[in-house]
């Protein structure tokens, strides 16, 4: 008979191959060498955190979620069990358990980059904003390589409107990840922001060689090569971003507003038509397609297509502008000082 000592090596042993057969996605192996470990010591709160763990995996939250608190049963200390407790809980949306089990792994373990990462996410996805943008920092602080946080806190900041802030964390980033194509994509959305096009456009080609075929890239590069005079590139890419996802709108939309602003009304009208019926909730495709209509003395339509717009984002401000320009043409008003071009 094995001394305690010779035992726990042997479930140790075991738990380590189970996890590599995790990792490798050998789940019959790993399943095996859990239940040997469980066999010789089934209060071994890390062989119960590794069961957890496989029936994760295996896609059986309810046995997962069971194995976790038996785990914290036996050992109450056990970090890896309070943090994958906390994603199990996560993915399934229960917000506030998954918090608190962060949380009590963070006062366990509180220098870990991975698990203010966690809740960073956790806080962004419920709109916690200054505590998501804290956490994301906090682990950058404690890991400033962690390229995931980075590209992370740059979309919080460009989702707040703020892309100065966002550059440096995109940046870092992509320093840290250079094969990262969101980071790219992101710090290319960033610097178009920032009026800097002719900076983006190398960064955004970047994203691209990366991952060929993701129609949120072409379109952006269009929108870079628009903003720097270049429109039969933009045309291109537009069309581009169409051919690989047809049923989007905003590349519809973008291609059609380039028609309108080239004098191309027919094939610019519909390009707009498309774009307001495959992304019927988005303001910008019925306000370009009222720009065109009003360009084209339709008045009538061209309000309606102002307004629809208003009503999926009162108050918008480009909109609201438009509109109150044709309302002053319809009247017979001169332009407004402040009416946009």
């Amino acid at each position: 008979m094995k001394d305690s000592n010779e035992l726990q090596q042997t479930i140790d042993t075991f738990n380590a191959d189970a996890l590599a057969a995790l990792r490798e996605g050998r789940l019959d192996h790993a399943r095996r060498a859990l239940q040997q470990a469980f066999d010789l010591n089934p209060r071994s709160a890390h062989t119960l955190c590794n069961r957890g763990l496989l029936f994760a995996t295996q896609g059986q939250p309810q046995d997962a979620e069971t194995a976790y608190r038996a785990a914290l049963e036996q050992n109450p200390a056990l970090v890896e069990a309070h943090f994958n407790l906390a994603v199990l809980l996560h993915r399934q949306g229960r917000a506030q358990d998954a918090e608190a089990a962060y949380l009590r792994a963070q006062q366990l373990l509180p220098d870990n980059a991975e698990i203010a990462f966690n809740l960073a996410t956790l806080y962004r996805e419920h709109g916690r904003r200054a505590q998501a943008e804290a956490a994301y920092r906090f682990a950058l602080e404690r890991q400033p390589d962690f390229a995931r946080a980075g590209n992370d806190l740059g979309v919080l900041l460009l989702e707040a409107g703020e892309p100065a802030h966002a550059e440096a964390p995109l940046r870092q980033a992509t320093v840290h990840a250079p094969a990262y194509a969101d980071a790219w994509y992101n710090l290319a959305l960033a610097l178009r922001e920032l009026g800097r096009a002719g900076e983006a456009e190398p960064i955004q080609r970047e994203a691209i060689r990366l991952r060929p075929g993701r129609v949120e890239d072409r379109n952006n590069l269009g929108i870079l090569l628009l903003a720097q005079g270049r429109q039969n590139e933009a045309e291109d890419e537009f069309r581009a971003a169409i051919a690989l996802a047809p049923q989007r709108g905003e590349a519809h939309a973008n291609l059609g507003n380039l028609l309108r602003d080239s004098g191309r009304f027919t094939e610019a009208e519909a390009a707009l038509r498309d774009a307001v019926r495959l992304a019927p909730t988005l303001p910008g495709p019925l306000d370009g397609l009222g720009l065109l209509l009003q360009q084209g003395g339709r008045f009538a339509e061209a309000e309606q297509a102002y307004r629809n717009a208003l009503e999926l984002q009162p108050g918008l401000v480009p909109v609201q502008q438009h509109l109150d320009a044709l309302l002053r043409e319809m009247r017979g008003e001169p332009p407004a000082d402040n009416a946009p071009a």
